[in-house]
């Protein structure tokens, strides 16, 4: 009898698929948990009961009193219909996102059955947790989605930092970190001295063949490393004046080996990531459609890979204006007619002017 109690109490314990094994049954066999109670109760007070041990006991107790009731927990999970209307995701994605570990699982126990369901804390704090993807940051700040993203990656700004944020909406950032970044680079800015001072927009100009590492830029700009005065304006970029003495600090940084130290590298351009990696002017946007592109929930997603290698094959008027001094027209005549808007031969044009062909 005793080897009967043991078998019952295990396979309670090992849970359903245990309590098959054990039994040698199929899933379609098993039977309900109150009928295994019902059986665990006969064989407690049956003749040849016998004195089991204290935990085993409080367990059977606990587990027949919670058969007896309509549900246990309820106050502190949600079942996933409850959670589809918080969440707006089906609730066969949020079962995927639990068995993932996107979710943390919760356990009730109704009618003596042991569900997974979610955690309720957790599913109201994403609920009300607001957050911004990084276009519409971007916008605000005047900079491409990438140098949200790494100003993110630097702590520069605060995300949402939740596994299942990052799974079904990407890197987002928590809502008011734009007008809290502004905040911060007013009460950073000090005057400078005039006629000694140039935008940090110019200064990124001057930087082709790879992306501009905005995130260790803003970073040294808020913690001091680099003095700036902050104009009026709209593009923040545009705003901040640095030191011309600053300028070779500023490009060498962009020499660094990664742009994202804790998240992963960007497979995937924006048309605006694409403008600005080539410094093309907005209005030349729509040529980076010409590059092997795809478009995904109606935005245009340009590889990486193919827009780095035409920066280093190409230079365009903007950076070469930028790193020459001279104006638009007189790059022109010393170079003729641009063939396309991605500008000139990099190595060819950079030599005709003088230049390195990377600054």
């Amino acid at each position: 009898m005793s080897t009967a109690i043991a078998k019952v109490v295990t396979g309670m314990l090992s849970g359903r698929n245990g309590f098959f094994r054990m039994l040698g049954k199929c899933p379609r066999e098993m039977e309900p948990r109150f009928r295994q109670l019902r059986r665990m109760s006969s064989l407690m007070t049956g003749r040849a009961r016998i004195a089991l041990p204290e935990p085993v006991v409080a367990l059977l107790d606990a587990t027949k009193a919670a058969a007896q009731v309509p549900g246990f927990g309820e106050d502190a999970t949600l079942d996933f219909s409850e959670a589809e209307a918080v969440l707006g995701r089906s609730r066969s994605a949020l079962r995927a996102d639990r068995r993932a570990g996107s979710l943390r699982t919760a356990f009730r126990i109704r009618r003596g059955e042991i569900l997974p369901v979610l955690d309720r804390q957790e599913v109201e704090r994403i609920a009300s947790q607001r957050n911004i993807g990084l276009a519409n940051v971007g916008r605000v700040l005047g900079v491409p989605p990438y140098a949200v993203a790494q100003m993110a990656d630097a702590g520069v700004l605060q995300y949402a930092e939740h596994p299942f944020v990052w799974k079904t909406k990407g890197l987002r950032i928590l809502e008011g970190e734009d007008v809290r970044l502004l905040d911060a680079l007013r009460g950073g800015a000090i005057k400078l001295e005039q006629g000694e001072t140039v935008s940090l927009y110019s200064v990124l100009r001057c930087v082709g063949g790879r992306q501009k590492p905005y995130g260790q830029i803003f970073s040294a700009l808020l913690t001091g490393k680099i003095n700036y005065e902050l104009s009026a304006g709209v593009a923040v970029t545009s705003r901040i004046l640095v030191r011309r003495c600053d300028i070779a600090w500023l490009i060498g940084v962009t020499h660094c080996p990664r742009y994202f130290i804790t998240f992963p590298a960007p497979t995937e351009y924006s048309q605006m990531d694409a403008c600005d990696v080539l410094n093309l002017h907005a209005r030349d946007r729509g040529s980076v459609l010409r590059v092997r592109h795809s478009v995904r929930k109606g935005n245009v997603r340009i590889p990486v890979d193919a827009i780095d290698s035409l920066a280093r094959v190409r230079v365009s008027l903007t950076e070469l204006s930028a790193r020459t001094g001279l104006h638009y027209k007189k790059v022109i005549a010393s170079l003729g007619p641009r063939p396309d808007p991605f500008g000139w031969e990099r190595v060819k044009a950079c030599a005709m002017l003088g230049l390195s062909p990377f600054s």
